[in-house]
């Protein structure tokens, strides 16, 4: 029997009994380790859209590492980026048909395309990836990877379609709506866009920085300036190791007008970055509507980022 209680409180939080014939120890211990996790997450963090990411996790290593890869992910930092893609092909080598590591190697990729670190080889490697993984289990979250994927080739109703689909097979899912959401807003749809980010603060228990940071972006584009700093703040309070916030925080200062604190954010850009310019982030950010690419760029260069 397992059961979980509040240190502080005393109170029961959980309890399961789980009966099994004692043979193997060691992998019954894996085993019954590996469903209170399950069940653990279910019922406290993640909710329903756990089993659907989770239905075909061959063992509890497997299971381990895929959590593993997602915390990397939700960090957001350069550093665990890039440790989270070797940790995606380690995966890869050791379950190769687990469909997680594919899954995480291409949003690796996919970000590598988005940083503009060879755009299109990367991309390409992500849709293989992607479809990979699709091979190997079909579910809403791969979905979701293949239309951010088709937002970076600007395939922009193919993209949407793809996210759509994605909530419509997992409606709970906090990354379909907030996938669904970035997606609709690079494609210059700002009010549905924050409807689908606003439902993914909803419906996850632990929201994270890029959710609000995303926010930030749609309601500038929108002219609500005050809005988007207050959501950008917000975004580096959770995520402070994500170096995008940063960005969006000169662009959040420079719309409000705030021009001194513009200036300030943008030098410790380039503290981090030497080598930043407005134009490299320009190439790289999938804006369909020209109007919004250049309220992004023009608040860059206002704080004194160079071209």
């Amino acid at each position: 029997t397992a059961q979980l209680i509040d240190a502080v409180t005393g109170n029961h939080l959980w309890a399961e009994r789980y009966d099994r014939d004692l043979q193997d120890f060691f992998a019954l211990q894996d085993e019954i380790t590996l469903k209170i996790m399950q069940a653990l997450q279910v019922n406290l963090t993640d909710g329903e859209q756990f089993l659907v990411t989770n239905k075909s996790v061959p063992n509890l290593t497997a299971k381990l590492k895929s959590m593993e890869l997602k915390s990397l992910w939700q960090e957001g930092s350069i550093e665990s980026r890039i440790r989270g893609g070797q940790m995606a092909q380690e995966l890869i080598d050791k379950e190769p048909k687990f469909w997680a590591g594919y899954y995480w190697s291409a949003w690796y990729y996919w970000y590598l395309a988005l940083s503009g670190k060879s755009p299109k080889e990367s991309i390409g490697k992500a849709l293989k990836l992607a479809q990979k993984a699709l091979s190997l289990d079909e579910n809403s979250f791969i979905d979701s990877l293949l239309s951010g994927i088709y937002l970076l080739l600007r395939q922009y109703d193919k993209a949407i379609a793809l996210g759509e689909k994605s909530v419509a097979l997992n409606p709970n899912g906090a990354e379909n709506h907030f996938v669904l959401g970035v997606v609709l807003q690079f494609s210059g749809e700002h009010d549905e866009a924050i409807k689908h980010i606003k439902q993914a603060i909803r419906l996850d228990p632990y929201p994270e920085g890029k959710f609000f940071a995303a926010l930030s972006r749609s309601y500038a584009c929108k002219g609500q300036y005050g809005k988007a700093l207050s959501e950008i703040k917000k975004a580096i309070r959770l995520s402070p190791k994500d170096r995008d916030n940063y960005l969006f925080l000169v662009v959040g200062y420079a719309l409000a007008d705030m021009q001194e604190e513009a200036e300030a954010a943008a030098k410790k850009i380039l503290e981090s970055d030497p080598d930043f310019s407005v134009e490299r982030v320009s190439k790289t950010l999938p804006y369909k509507n020209s109007a919004d690419l250049k309220l992004l760029v023009d608040a860059l260069k206002k704080a004194g980022l160079p071209d």
